[in-house]
Formats: C-alpha cells, sequence, structure tokens
C-alpha cells in the first residue's frame, strides 16, 4: 500500500487544487461578462441621452429662424417706415439696394442656421452610432466570455485530467508497473 500512497495524495491535491482554480476562473470569466453586459448598457443609455441633449439643442437652433425673421421684418418695415416718411419711392435705387441688402442678410443668417441645425443633428447622430457601436463590442465581449467560461462539468473533466496526470507523473505509474509485476510473479509460483 506504501507505494500507491504518494501517487494517490498527489492526484487527490492536483485534481482539487484545479478544480478550485477552474471554478474560480469560471467565476472569474463570467463576472467579466456581466461587467461586459453592465458597460453596453451604460453605453445604450449615454447614447440615448446625448440624442435627446443634441436633439434639444439642435430644436433650439432651429427655432431660432422665428427670431431671425423677426429681426429681418423689423429692420425692413423700419427701413419702409423711413423711406415712407422721407417720400422716397421704395423701388427708386438706393431703397431698393438696402432692401435687397437685407434681404441678402437674411438668406445667409437663415442659410447659417440650417447649416447649423443639420451640423448638429449630424453629430448627435454620429455620437448615438458610436455608442451603439461601443455597445455592440460589449455585447459581444461578454457573449464570447459566456461561451468560453466552461461550466461545472468542464471544470470537473480538466481536474480528472490534472489529478491523472499527476498520478502517473508521480509515481503512480511505476507503481503499476511494480503491482504488475509483483502478480506476474506470485502466478508464476502459483503455478509451480
Amino acid at each position: 500500500m506504501g507505494q500507491w500512497a504518494a501517487p494517490i495524495v498527489n492526484a487527490g491535491i492536483t485534481k482539487l487544487t484545479t478544480f478550485a482554480q477552474m471554478e474560480r476562473q469560471r467565476a472569474e470569466q463570467l463576472q467579466q461578462a456581466s461587467d461586459m453586459e453592465d458597460r453596453a448598457d451604460l453605453m445604450r443609455r449615454q447614447g440615448r441621452n446625448a440624442a435627446e441633449i443634441g436633439e434639444r439643442e439642435a430644436y433650439k437652433l432651429d427655432s431660432q429662424k422665428s427670431a431671425l425673421r423677426r429681426q429681418y421684418n423689423e429692420v425692413q418695415g423700419h427701413n419702409r417706415a423711413s423711406l415712407g416718411a422721407g417720400n422716397v419711392d421704395m423701388a427708386s435705387g438706393s431703397a431698393a439696394l438696402v432692401s435687397e441688402g437685407n434681404a441678402n442678410r437674411f438668406s445667409a443668417e437663415m442659410g447659417e442656421n440650417a447649416y447649423n441645425v443639420a451640423m448638429k443633428r449630424w453629430e448627435t447622430e454620429e455620437q448615438k452610432r458610436m455608442t451603439d457601436y461601443q455597445a455592440a463590442q460589449f455585447d459581444a465581449q461578454s457573449s464570447y466570455l459566456k461561451r468560453t467560461a466552461g461550466n461545472l462539468l468542464t471544470s470537473w473533466l480538466m481536474s480528472d485530467m490534472a489529478g491523472a496526470s499527476a498520478f502517473f507523473g508521480g509515481g503512480g505509474a511505476s507503481a503499476i508497473a511494480r503491482a504488475s509485476r509483483a502478480q506476474q510473479v506470485m502466478g508464476r509460483s502459483a503455478i509451480r
């Protein structure tokens, strides 16, 4: 029995430590997967928040159109009133040029406003798209970690293999060989 004790104890200790290590690694990997899912959810929330903020900012910029139109109408009305008070024909050269200049400036300001609104919406869409992409990356990492984490059976089988390896590497093979030779010798002496 003494020849078997060391290999059996070595195999048992190796099996237990390997099993514990495999389960710890599996738990850590599943925790990492859970953390990745949480990060993905956070990225999605950030994306939604950014989209809402961006849309509010775009709406705010877009609402400036009415203020620009009001300013334009005030300037044009003031010019018409001044020209009318001075008995100047609105269709005359300098009056028409002033009116045309005001219209051009109003048109440029409206164009700039439309450009700013479009840019804000584009920036918001890009930011949302990037956060969705990052969330998808975290989801993929989480899925991979879950799939490769293994299970209790995997841990058990790996620990069995490690225990068997420790048994045979730690003198178990030579103990089996000695026991086999001893049986052969006993078998020969029983025949004689």
